[in-house]
């Protein structure tokens, strides 16, 4: 949660080896509820770190160039580990639906088998017949 990747946490830390840990999130779901939980957080800190950027280039600490890369790479490690809030994916739900009249869906329909070069004959079940 404070913004080390897992593989800093388990050398530095009283952890098991990044395997060991993974198993664990597998077999026990608490640790890999909280596992999730930080991994968000550390999309939270990778925000914060694009700010303190954006302060080194302004102060000319750092070149725009090198601050672009770093940035880049944030945006995108953040938008993996907290997708919901970082990711590009926009989520649209809808429910649409279209009303037509017979005449308007049969005019519709003869104008796009006109375009195909074929007739429709209303008589009978309606079928496409092609034109000589």
């Amino acid at each position: 949660m404070q913004g080390n990747s897992l593989r800093k946490a388990c050398k530095g830390a009283n952890l098991p080896a990044v395997s060991t840990f993974m198993k664990w999130t597998l077999e026990d779901g608490a640790i890999a509820e909280q596992y999730t939980r930080a991994r968000e957080a550390r999309a939270d800190s990778r925000a914060d770190e694009i700010d303190e950027i954006v302060d080194l280039v302004k102060t000319g600490e750092l070149k725009p160039d090198a601050a672009r890369v770093m940035i880049d790479a944030h945006k995108w490690q953040a938008g993996k580990e907290n997708s919901k809030r970082y990711g590009d994916k926009i989520d649209v739900n809808g429910n649409f639906s279209v009303t037509a009249t017979d005449d308007q869906l049969n005019s519709r329909l003869a104008h796009l088998l006109g375009k195909a070069g074929i007739a429709r004959t209303l008589g009978g079940e309606g079928t496409p017949e092609e034109t000589a």
